[in-house]
């Protein structure tokens, strides 16, 4: 007589439509709908995992290392995200972006993304800048997506924007109470050079 064997309780389940849910969920809890590969891997969503998902549409690739679930666009606020993501840790959105994302300037025609001096990064669709001098006391995660201070925002504004959109800019940021005139005399002192 043939020995019985159990019938996995997962027999009739489609492996690849799990495998698209349990990334799905964590790229949508990763906020804005994108993330990157080490962000799933960080979830336990393996490089093996992630690259079934792409084969099978599940998962959707935005930029290098960056993905989204298929069916999901992307908000401005998420291909912002995206496009940090994509320039690697410690990128964040800057200048014209930064003040765009504090709602102190229109959304620029391209995004600009501040990464640390030693991190050398090129993206499609971004003006990369470099700094040695983007402590964490001008980081904040602004609607999910990673960027600059006010103050911050605006002192590399200024190297970007017109005279009068500068000036709204700084008087928009005083009006939100986004910060007051002696953190931009502070920012001056700090960086102004």
């Amino acid at each position: 007589m043939p020995a019985l064997r159990a019938r996995s309780p997962h027999a009739d389940v489609d492996v690849a439509s799990t495998t698209t849910e349990r990334i799905v969920d964590p790229v949508a809890r990763a906020g804005l709908g994108v993330i990157s590969s080490t962000g799933l891997r960080d979830v336990g969503v393996g490089d093996d995992r992630r690259e079934q998902a792409l084969r099978r549409g599940g998962l959707v690739a935005v930029h290098r290392g960056v993905y989204r679930p298929a069916g999901v666009s992307l908000s401005a606020e998420g291909e912002l995200r995206a496009l940090c993501l994509a320039c690697g840790a410690g990128a964040v959105a800057s200048h014209r972006s930064a003040l765009w994302l504090w709602g102190l300037l229109d959304e620029p025609d391209v995004h600009e993304v501040t990464v640390p001096l030693q991190r050398r990064s090129t993206v499609p669709g971004v003006v990369v800048h470099r700094s040695g001098d983007l402590s964490d006391r001008y980081r904040f995660v602004r609607r999910s997506v990673p960027s600059t201070t006010p103050d911050r925002a605006l002192l590399d504004g200024a190297a970007a924007a017109t005279t009068d959109e500068l000036a709204r800019a700084v008087e928009q940021a005083l009006i939100d109470q986004l910060l007051s005139v002696a953190t931009l005399r502070t920012i001056l002192d700090d960086l102004g050079g």
